[in-house]
């Protein structure tokens, strides 16, 4: 519950949603942490949260990208029993849609708007102005990533909850091992039989807009100084990330992607 902190407070004052036009990215690659490179802005938390301060996930158990990330979370991976037939690495790519990018956007908004009924209006005109998938492609581009690649961009989506969750800064060596790490499970699994372009767009979109406001408002929060904030902030993501195989408690990030630890 959040009530009695920072984030009810502004919910409650009705807050300004400041979305639009200001996930700003540093124009030039900088040897900093992949959320580091997104703007700390001032969101108002009842487009994040639930009407009882709640952290509420975009990525609702039962979506694609919900089954895409349990399909190569270190559970299920460790229980497969792998046949040896693999997908060539060419099932990985899909050609982006402007108008599948306008379907998720449009989703996501009214499930914010739904929480907070008395802005749904303003919500959804600031959600139809922000770039967030925009901004999301062009960051990962710069890490080396194929913002064309669906493994590329669940692999940016766990790092980038990684880094709010631990304030560490993945290295190269450690993006790349997620990269391979989550393409070998896809490859070798069974989701991505039968898969349109259009599908695998939707769960890489929806895990652009998880995470990049996953790390806007932790940095927000942590402008604020709000550690209680942070703190359940984080037990949010790792409430919902067990939910699907992630335990990131369980876990490290090492060049060979995500291993157990115990």
């Amino acid at each position: 519950m959040m009530k009695g902190n920072t984030c009810t407070s502004d919910r409650a004052a009705g807050g300004k949603l400041v979305l639009a036009g200001t996930l700003l990215l540093a124009a030039v690659f900088a040897p900093l942490p992949l959320a580091a490179q997104i703007s700390s802005i001032d969101i108002p938390y009842m487009a994040f949260y639930d009407h009882q301060g709640t952290y509420a996930s975009t990525i609702g158990i039962g979506t694609p990208a919900a089954q895409a990330l349990t399909e190569v979370s270190p559970q299920t991976i460790s229980a497969q029993r792998l046949t040896g037939e693999t997908l060539p690495a060419s099932a990985l790519s899909f050609r982006y849609s402007p108008q599948v990018t306008m379907q998720v956007r449009a989703r996501i908004a009214e499930q914010f708007a739904a929480q907070s009924p008395e802005q749904a209006a303003q919500i959804r005109h600031e959600f139809s102005q922000a770039d967030v998938v925009g901004e999301f492609r062009r960051l990962i581009q710069r890490y080396g990533y194929d913002p064309d690649n669906l493994a590329h961009n669940m692999a940016a989506f766990l790092i980038l909850q990684w880094e709010v969750l631990t304030e560490t800064q993945a290295q190269p060596p450690q993006m790349k091992g997620v990269a391979e790490q989550i393409a070998e499970a896809l490859l070798a699994g069974s989701m991505l039989h039968g898969m349109s372009d259009a599908d695998k767009q939707t769960v890489a979109d929806s895990m652009a807009y998880q995470a990049l406001m996953s790390v806007l408002v932790f940095n927000d929060l942590k402008r604020r100084g709000d550690s209680t904030g942070i703190a359940q902030l984080r037990e949010g993501i790792i409430r919902s990330a067990r939910e699907l195989g992630w335990d990131f408690n369980r876990v490290e990030l090492t060049s060979r992607g995500f291993v157990a630890t115990r």
